[in-house]
């Protein structure tokens, strides 16, 4: 339940901010997910003081923490797009199989692609 939360909400804020950086995004993804780990221990904690019939259990933590950490992993992976050599999010076209071979075994330089392909 809790990976669900945290990347419906990574999701929610990728999708209404496309304005940050990469490192900014990244940070905004470990809150989220900070967050919602809180929001699981407080819910122990209330479920130990004021639910009757209800205990408080170190198992659910530990269990709200991977779930979390599970979320965190999948919406940093599916929403941060990688930058391109051209500094790019994914808006350039991505060297061939080809190409790369070409590269290789002309040995070309990781900058002279840059220069290539970057316009």
């Amino acid at each position: 339940m809790f990976s669900v939360m945290v990347v419906l909400w990574c999701f929610a804020w990728r999708a209404l901010k496309r304005d940050f950086s990469i490192p900014a995004l990244r940070r905004l993804f470990i809150t989220i997910a900070v967050i919602f780990l809180c929001y699981g221990i407080a819910m122990e904690f209330v479920q130990r003081y004021f639910v009757i019939n209800r205990s408080f259990d170190m198992g659910d933590i530990i269990a709200d923490a991977i779930g979390c950490a599970a979320g965190l992993i999948f919406s940093t992976r599916r929403y941060i797009k990688k930058i391109d050599p051209c500094r790019n999010r994914g808006s350039q076209p991505k060297l061939t199989a080809y190409e790369k071979i070409d590269c290789f075994y002309n040995k070309k330089n990781y900058k002279s692609i840059t220069q290539i392909y970057c316009h």
